[in-house]
């Protein structure tokens, strides 16, 4: 799982974004993630379109400061903690800046042309808005793009605070998110990651989360 799909991950039971999510290992091998984290920041001519996707998404509100925010990383690996924390301030960061902001209130208008202009109309029209502020911006984009997008998480849990309910990533097949139906869960096989992971779970999620919790 990319960190980035946190951005649109919502509980499928209620609907509720963002989840609370607690990253245990990386499916990246530890020398990738050092790599990528040390070259966030240093921005490559062969990702420059990934990152005016990047920019994109965060003018657009794909990318959502909550979410990241609720990222709690239990992996243990400094690099990737630290890299998350100059993440988190970076999109905080970027959504100050008198450009960028403007190019959200443009991007807004341009929204309620979309039934008039039509969508591929509109989307060139923000195309052009990113390429005209994205050259200044590389560095900042370069950093969430590696963080997001590179990285790999194996093994998390993602939690719903709305109504309580709890998802595990990488169960059963590696970095992927089992979010299924309370009815479609298997009890026994659920359990074994909370045992797995009880001393990193918090205490509420193990004795009150839903749909199984621990005795």
């Amino acid at each position: 799982m990319k960190p980035w799909l946190l951005n649109i991950l919502a509980c499928p039971i209620c609907k509720h974004h963002p989840l609370d999510a607690y990253f245990y290992t990386w499916e990246t091998p530890n020398g990738q993630i050092k790599e990528i984290c040390e070259k966030a920041g240093e921005p490559v001519e062969e990702h420059l379109e990934n990152y005016k996707t990047m920019l994109k998404d965060l003018i657009d509100g794909i990318i959502s400061p909550p979410a990241i925010e609720k990222i709690k990383d239990e992996t243990e690996n400094e690099t990737t903690i630290k890299t998350l924390e100059k993440v988190r301030q970076t999109i905080l960061g970027l959504l100050e800046k008198e450009d960028i902001k403007k190019a959200i209130e443009e991007f807004k208008k341009l929204e309620e042309q979309v039934e008039s202009k039509g969508r591929e109309t509109i989307e060139k029209e923000k195309e052009k808005i990113i390429e005209s502020i994205a050259e200044k911006y590389l560095k900042e984009l370069s950093l969430l793009y590696n963080y997001m997008m590179l990285l790999e998480v194996k093994e998390a849990l993602l939690y719903c605070p709305n109504c309580g309910r709890w998802y595990p990533v990488g169960n059963q097949v590696e970095g992927i998110p089992e979010m299924l139906p309370d009815e479609l869960r298997e009890k026994h096989v659920d359990l074994k990651f909370f045992e797995k992971w009880r001393e990193k779970i918090p205490q509420n999620i193990l004795k009150e989360g839903k749909p199984f919790a621990l005795p």
